[in-house]
């Protein structure tokens, strides 16, 4: 894991050698398959740690805040920021995040599909009373948009990670805008 983690912070995703993890950790490209069946599999594990912490602290959010979603995904972010800048995931995550700016989205497919999901079963559990729209169609659609944000969002703050205090403020007011409109005092048949 030790060389999965370093070749993952010294190369972008696209660039990663199986060969060199292997030499590296010192076994057979056998030996790697044992393990993970191909790069997509082995990214998939090495970030579920993150994703299973992002999730439980979404989930705690969520009942903190009396089911706001908009709460939660202002902590995922600033969570996602916080685990990016610490020493020892800095190079990894800027590699990682960075190839979603680059449009390979296949090779991140684990991620953005555990994503979506996390945030399709928090709007499930989310206070949506104000909402004015709560079909199954607006609550996927409104999942899908509030997902792009938020990816979008991170992409940008390790783009350049200096700038992420920014782009976190810049996220509150989209947030914002998607939550009440960015129209003052129309409403959605005005």
């Amino acid at each position: 894991m030790t060389a999965v983690f370093e070749e993952l912070a010294r190369v972008s995703f696209d660039l990663v050698s199986i060969n060199r993890i292997v030499k590296n950790a010192g076994i057979s490209r056998g030996s790697f398959y044992q393990y993970f069946p191909d790069k997509d599999d082995m990214l998939e594990f090495v970030m579920s740690s993150y994703l299973i912490a992002l999730h439980d602290k979404a989930r705690k959010v969520l009942r903190q805040s009396g089911g706001d979603i908009f709460a939660v995904l202002r902590r995922m972010l600033s969570f996602t920021i916080e685990y990016g800048i610490a020493e020892v995931n800095r190079d990894f995550c800027r590699n990682i995040f960075l190839h979603i700016s680059r449009g390979d989205m296949n090779a991140l497919k684990p991620l953005r599909i555990d994503a979506q999901r996390y945030i399709q079963e928090f709007i499930a559990y989310a206070d949506l009373s104000s909402f004015r729209d709560r079909s199954d169609q607006a609550l996927t659609l409104a999942a899908d948009m509030l997902g792009a944000l938020l990816r979008g969002a991170v992409v940008r703050a390790f783009m350049d990670i200096d700038s992420a205090k920014e782009v976190q403020e810049d996220f509150d007011r989209i947030l914002e805008f998607a939550k009440y409109g960015l129209l003052a005092g129309k409403d959605s048949n005005g």
